[in-house]
Formats: C-alpha cells, structure tokens, sequence
C-alpha cells in the first residue's frame, strides 16, 4: 500500500475525531509522508494540526503542533523553524512525556532536525521501554543509530557506554573497547586509508 494512501486513511480517522486525538493523527499521516512529500506538500497538515492546536490548547497538542510547523517551516528554509522546534524540545523536558510514543518521536525528531545529533541517545532508554509496533521501533531505533553515528559516538566510544573514569577501556591508546562496545572486534577496526597514487609512464 502506498504512503498516500496509508496517509489519506489517518487523515479520514481524523476528521471524526476530537482534537488531541486529530493531532496526533495528523503526524501520523506525517510521519508517513516526509519521506517522500516536499515542505509545499505538507502545509496542509499544518493547517489541520493547528486547527487541532485552537481547539485543545492542551500541552500535548501544542507540542505536536511546533513540532509540524518547525520542521516544514525549516525544509522551507523560513527563518522561525529552529524556534519552534526548541519549544517541542521545551515543552517535552519540561512534562513527564516519556511514555508517550507520538511525542517522544516529535522530541526525537526535533533535536535531530535541529542539528544535535549528540541528543539522539538520551531517548534510547525512552523507546526501549515503549510498547511499539516493530515498524515504530525501527524506525525511532533508526533515528538514534543517525544521529549516532552523525556525532561521532560510534567511532568514538560513548555508545559502548557513558563517559566515566572508571570504565575499564578510557584512555586506551588503541581506542578499542572490550566490553561489547564498538571496537570489540576486529571487524569494527578503522583501517588506515590507502593514498593514490599515480601509475608510472611506460
């Protein structure tokens, strides 16, 4: 089945629906059409999230609400898309959101549109205990391996574990952990780039 008719579906279920619930339909229907609808094609999703948004005023939709708005206004390029996109941020760290999927992926989403790959991890713990669909998972999971892997995190150790004077592999001079972490096997070794170099005349 097509995102744009998974995505037409949700927003059916929407136009029944009240308005926190329409909300997070309409990421819903979002989230499976960024991946393939430019930032003209989702301003209709805007404008359904923020009538949502007028209705309810609750913190939850609100925070639903800026997280569409921040991320279609900056793949417009509009100058107020980071704003927005800081309050999601906000607003998620300062309620307990933790255990609900719809909003930790707005947050996740967030910090990952706003460039800070480094604050990809910290909702790791969050997903982990989510009660997700496999596709959902994946998808989140996908998320944080980016941002990851976009920090640097996976060649530089912090994803074997967190920074501590006490872990066993700080301060290797090889960089090569052995407790499980990257760098455990051989495999994961970053081999020295070969330098070109031009054949000679005949």
């Amino acid at each position: 089945m097509s995102t744009e008719i998974v995505a037409e579906r949700i927003l059916s279920a929407a136009d029944g629906a009240g308005p926190d619930r329409a909300a997070r339909l309409v990421f819903q229907a979002f989230v499976a059409l960024s991946r393939t609808a430019d930032s003209h094609q989702m301003f209709p999703l805007v404008a359904r999230v923020q009538k949502a948004r007028d209705a309810s005023r609750s913190a939850r939709t609100e925070l639903i609400y800026c997280t569409l708005v921040g991320i279609v206004a900056t793949r417009a390029r509009l100058a107020d898309g980071p704003e927005y996109l800081d309050t999601v941020v906000r607003i998620f760290d300062e309620n307990a959101f933790g255990d609900d999927p719809v909003l930790v992926e707005c947050a996740l989403t967030a910090v990952m549109t706003l460039m800070r790959p480094h604050e990809a991890r910290r909702f790791a713990p969050l997903v982990d205990a989510l009660d997700l669909a496999p596709v959902d998972r994946a998808r989140m999971l996908a998320m944080i391996g980016v941002g990851d892997a976009w920090a640097g995190n996976l060649v530089r150790g912090p994803a074997c574990s967190p920074p501590s004077t006490t872990h066993p592999c700080r301060g290797r001079a090889d960089r090569r952990c052995r407790h499980g972490g990257p760098g455990s096997s051989p495999r994961t070794r970053l081999r020295p780039r070969t330098r070109w170099r031009p054949r000679s005349a005949s």
